[in-house]
């Protein structure tokens, strides 16, 4: 169970960084809720395209560590060219955007930003994927837990404890 808590706030760090960072630029409210209700939906309409073909597949991927990967490979190599792509461009956006979130947090200084993440980065990349999931993820996750908890208390605040 605590497992489970702590990936899902892992998945909310980045999240609540990048909403932190885009909502200094929205133009309005209206903006930030049409926003949010559009990507909600897309999010749910992805996540029911993601657990149907698990779902189907589960007795062929439950012990392998990519198994959409798994599943692809098996309609052959146009298939797993596109998710290549698909992969790679999910990447390449998330790393974006967490920088950019980084970036605005830090005060915005981009090009310096930029480079100390790169800098940072390239020693990280040859600690092996597998480390680095097993030690950054739980510690993020903590951080997420961490940060749910301060949203929430702040939300009580605001809502109850304010006059």
């Amino acid at each position: 169970m605590l497992a489970s808590v702590v990936y899902a706030s892992y998945n909310m760090v980045t999240g609540v960084s990048v909403l932190a960072s885009g909502s200094r630029i929205a133009k309005s409210r209206r903006d930030c809720m049409l926003g949010g209700l559009l990507g909600g939906i897309a999010l749910t309409l992805l996540g029911i395209c993601m657990a149907l073909p698990l779902y189907l597949y589960f007795a062929d991927i439950i012990a392998v560590e990519i198994p959409f990967l798994v599943i692809v490979v098996a309609y052959g190599s146009v298939f797993t060219s596109i998710y290549f792509i698909l992969m790679i461009c999910a990447i390449i956006t998330t790393a974006i955007i967490n920088a950019f979130a980084l970036s605005e947090w830090l005060g915005g200084k981009y090009r310096l930003h930029c480079f100390l993440i790169i800098a940072c980065a390239i020693p990280a990349a040859y600690v092996g994927f597998s480390n680095i999931v097993s030690f950054v993820y739980p510690l993020f996750g903590l951080f997420g837990v961490f940060q749910i908890v301060v949203i929430l208390l702040n939300w009580v605040k605001m809502r109850f404890l304010s006059g």
